[in-house]
């Protein structure tokens, strides 16, 4: 399917079958929903908080909520240096990857004529700055999925220090998880949201003279 009588010079987007990008919003999706519960097990472990007694009062957290309460412990209970590191730069990437979560889940990808399949909040957002807009693919997902999958594997580990298995330290499988690289960037060309008036002082203050 696809737009009625475009306007001259305009973009067409289709709504085309296509399993393979299917499949791989479901893994995605899948992979998603267990990192989730990843970073539960890591939170309520760090709290010292007994598994049902975090099921009963934060079992509805998702993703971006579990962040914010893991940071909030760390003000009472501070981790050790390196597990800090670990959990906050998985926390990092996770945000990334639940803004894109978010826009697949509410709203369709699309077919865009010059920019491939992208998923947008185009059709209810309000004004610019509102505007959520990422190209998407099975490629693009296949790198979310890894991405997951080596955020679950350093907070398994994370979890692991935390809750006195040392021994684990020195694990060759474990230092060789927390060498991999991300592969999930957002792409360059997403609409850039208006910047306030301190923001562009501030990037006038430490912009650096031309030599």
């Amino acid at each position: 399917m696809t737009t009625p009588i475009p306007s001259p010079g305009s973009p067409v987007f289709s709504f085309p079958d296509d399993p393979k990008y299917w499949e791989a919003l479901g893994r995605f999706i899948e992979t998603f929903g267990l990192t989730e519960v990843v970073i539960f097990n890591y939170l309520f472990t760090h709290a010292s908080v007994p598994r049902r007694t975090a099921i009963a009062l934060l079992g509805g957290a998702h993703a971006d909520q579990l962040g914010d309460l893991i940071r909030r412990v760390w003000v009472s209970v501070e981790p050790e240096g390196k597990i800090r590191e670990i959990i906050d730069k998985c926390l990092v990437q996770l945000k990334l990857i639940n803004n894109v979560r978010g826009n697949l889940a509410h709203f369709p990808s699309f077919v865009h004529s010059e920019k491939g399949r992208i998923t947008t909040n185009i059709s209810r957002y309000l004004s610019t700055k509102h505007l959520k807009e990422f190209r998407i693919s099975p490629e693009i997902l296949a790198t979310i999925v890894h991405d997951l999958q080596l955020i679950q594997k350093r907070v398994v580990y994370a979890t692991a220090i935390t809750a006195g298995q040392s021994f684990l330290r020195e694990h060759p499988n474990a230092i060789l998880v927390l060498e991999g690289a991300w592969r999930y960037m957002p792409p360059e060309d997403q609409p850039e949201k208006p910047k306030s008036s301190k923001q562009g002082r501030r990037e006038r203050q430490v912009r650096v003279a031309p030599r």
